[in-house]
């Protein structure tokens, strides 16, 4: 009876770990035009669409750049599930026999930098040129010089030679 015990103990154990499931989460960034640069947290995940897999719940800071689009500062909220919240999360972590898959999609927008024309961007500085010309100048006049302290410790008085302790 022990023999038979002893033996089925291993393919218990192995049917266990192999029915016990695990939550992959991962999240999706795409951008309207595609190519732009994705930054989460700092750091450089590639060109959009970018997939990247995580391990925590929150926010994190996303930068989205690309030439001829204005930089886009957006914070990505991923939200925790109701089956990743504590007790469940034991649940779905170690005794649900299936995998689950958490993925999420975050979709941004990139508008195009409005550039100016030459000659609107010339005429607009020669206005602020006339303008700055009938601001009146004055003279520049310093603050008055504070009187230094007279007595001991203070300037001006002369600096010690350093072997004075030895002239006794």
């Amino acid at each position: 009876m022990k023999a038979a015990q002893t033996a089925l103990l291993p393919v218990l154990a192995a049917s266990v770990a192999l029915l016990t499931g695990c939550v992959t989460r991962s999240y999706t960034i795409q951008t309207e035009p595609e190519g732009a640069d994705v930054y989460v947290g700092g750091q450089h995940l590639g060109k959009s669409p970018v997939q990247k897999p995580f391990t925590y719940y929150g926010t994190r800071n996303v930068i989205l750049a690309k030439k001829g689009y204005v930089t886009r500062t957006e914070k990505m909220e991923i939200r925790t599930p109701l089956y990743e919240r504590f007790p469940l999360d034991f649940v779905s972590e170690v005794l649900w026999p299936q995998q689950i898959k958490d993925e999420r999609t975050f979709s941004y927008t990139l508008e195009p930098v409005a550039l100016e024309a030459p000659a609107d961007l010339v005429a607009r500085a020669e206005a602020e040129r006339k303008e700055l010309a009938n601001v009146p100048k004055t003279d520049f006049e310093p603050p008055p010089k504070r009187r230094q302290k007279q007595g001991h410790g203070t300037f001006p008085y002369p600096a010690r030679d350093r072997g004075w302790w030895r002239q006794r």
